[in-house]
């Protein structure tokens, strides 16, 4: 569809956390798209193409369990995001994540966002820029010591 302004970045709860020169340069590379039920938006055991962040719409978690039955175990909206495997650095999620509500969303391709994590990248402060201010002291602390120790 098209990049998104400050305002509708900053409608998703963690875009709307992050320092104001990190959003705008997260700006061009952010493409508003519409979230349609049933689309896929994370596959399971497969690479995500982008990281999405709702601005509106709900999107599903499901996992599978061993009896072949799947089970939801979150659902993501405006507050969260699609893509957490990459934000800690992995490829692939054991889950599955598809659009339950229809709505919007800002897709980041999953190249340029680890090209966003390694720009912040300020050696023992890796990643803190992406993690909101309302998280915890204890979850900020948890990705800090991942981070420095790769």
């Amino acid at each position: 569809m098209s990049n998104p302004t400050l305002r509708t970045a900053r409608s998703n709860l963690i875009l709307a956390e992050l320092p104001a020169a990190t959003l705008a340069d997260l700006l061009p590379d952010l493409d508003v798209q519409l979230l349609k039920v049933r689309q896929m938006l994370q596959p399971r055991d497969r690479k995500a193409d982008h990281v999405v962040f709702p601005i509106d719409g709900v999107a599903s978690m499901v996992s599978m369990g061993n009896s072949g039955h799947s089970i939801e175990v979150a659902t993501i909206g405006r507050e969260g995001m699609v893509g957490l495997p990459r934000f800690l650095g992995g490829e692939k999620a054991s889950v599955e994540i598809f659009i339950q509500v229809p709505g919007k969303g800002m897709f980041l391709r999953s190249e340029d966002f680890k090209r966003h994590l390694k720009s912040r990248d300020r050696g023992s402060r890796a990643r803190c820029c992406f993690i909101p201010r309302p998280c915890s002291r204890k979850w900020r602390n948890v990705l800090h010591a991942t981070a420095t120790t790769r």
